[in-house]
């Protein structure tokens, strides 16, 4: 577009905008902020960020929108599961993304699906501007990510799809959008870690809409482009985490936790309730969520335990090491954890499984674990399902402490 024609369109544009945004109230969306899940082990891990079809207009929450059915899509094709985790927010900008992402650890994510440029089309950003701004923004994500992380830019579907668009000054915003694509592509050719995808499925929120059929469309496009790049990254990512510092993870790991304000608290039902759950369904005699605190190790919630144990070899502390699960079938013939004083004395541990449990930001404080005094065959222990469970205690950590 012209610079004339856009300075002149501008205004006029932003008027637009203004009258089309009350269109959108009452439409369901789900929180900003969530996770959605797939079944599997050694999952991957997605962070979608951004604005348009991130946001979920039209569905309850995350599962039935593009988180839950990418995360779902990507488990049909690797067969292994996925953690979808969403930062959204219709008016998300490139201006704003990297302040709204300062409190999320991206290190722990094998990709990063940014979604943006919806709102810098309507407003008929200038190409120039937005190549600054994108340039920076993906800059400051490479940054801050592993060296093993791809980013995934997502570009603008066109504009007049969306019904509250579809109009003659949708046409201009259409062309912007077209050409800001243009200018996203060629920075993305520009780095080795970064993937365009030019989304071909239709966007909207009109009710007579298969909205639900949009986001599996979009979820399987997507998938289809990230399939090849993020086995790369997964292969790559454990040797880039290792050349991370011990004692700036540590440091991180401990203030997350006690930005957490939980350990040394009350027992609480909503974590009491998942670790009975899980004895439950693994016919073991304890279980416990277990977090690490420094030098020790201690149990938010428990059943038939000690309340706390040095972290110095302690199973949990082994747990929190890795990101997926630790099990030990029989402990006595395990040399981590053969000498402890929870497998030579009481509770005499023979057999245990932990899933790690992660602060909201991505920090590792501790496990959700289920022990036993009885060795297991490797056929006995459902994983998956442990990690579930380690899940729904993550899904608690976010909601703010009933304690005093």
């Amino acid at each position: 577009m012209l610079d004339l024609q856009r300075v002149a369109l501008t205004p006029l544009m932003r008027s637009w905008v203004r009258s089309r945004a009350k269109q959108f109230r009452g439409i369901p969306r789900p929180l900003p902020v969530g996770q959605s899940s797939s079944d599997g082990l050694d999952s991957d891990r997605i962070l979608l960020v951004g604005a348009g079809l991130t946001v979920g207009w039209g569905t309850a929450n995350h599962d039935e929108a593009l988180p839950g059915r990418l995360a779902r899509a990507l488990t049909d094709l690797t067969e292994r599961g996925a953690d979808v985790d969403v930062v959204s927010d219709p008016l998300m900008t490139v201006d704003s993304v990297i302040e709204r992402l300062a409190n999320v650890t991206l290190r722990r994510y094998d990709a990063v699906v940014l979604v943006l440029g919806v709102n810098e089309a309507v407003s008929l950003m200038a190409e120039r501007t937005w190549h600054r701004k994108l340039s920076v923004a993906l800059d400051s994500l490479l940054a801050d990510t592993l060296s093993s992380t791809r980013v995934f830019v997502v570009g603008v579907n066109p504009i007049r799809s969306v019904a509250q668009f579809d109009s003659r000054l949708g046409d201009f915003a259409d062309a912007q959008a077209a050409a800001l694509n243009a200018v996203s592509e060629s920075i993305c050719a520009t780095h080795s870690r970064a993937v365009w995808i030019p989304l071909t499925g239709r966007s909207g929120t009109a009710a007579n809409r298969d909205l639900f059929a949009d986001y599996q469309r979009w979820a399987e496009e997507l998938c289809d482009e990230m399939y090849d790049p993020l086995n790369v990254a997964r292969a790559e990512g454990a040797a880039a985490l290792s050349t991370i510092d011990p004692e700036t993870l540590e440091q991180n790991r401990q203030r997350d936790l006690d930005d957490l304000g939980i350990t040394d608290t009350a027992p609480e039902d909503r974590f009491d309730r998942i670790v009975s759950l899980a004895r439950s369904l693994y016919g073991t005699e304890s279980a416990a969520f277990s977090i690490i605190d420094r030098d020790r190790q201690w149990h938010k919630s428990r059943e038939n335990l000690v309340q706390q144990v040095s972290r110095a070899g302690s199973f949990c502390s082994i747990a929190i090491q890795d990101r997926g699960a630790m099990v030990v079938l029989d402990a006595l013939k395990d040399d981590r954890v053969a000498q402890t004083e929870l497998v030579t004395g009481d509770p005499h541990i023979r057999f245990y499984a932990g899933f790690p449990v992660e602060s909201p930001s991505g920090e590792r404080i501790g496990a959700l674990c289920v022990f036993d005094p009885s060795p297991r065959e490797a056929a006995d222990v459902d994983t998956a399902m442990l990690r579930q469970l380690a899940h729904l205690i993550e899904a608690e950590l976010r909601v703010k402490p009933t304690f005093d």
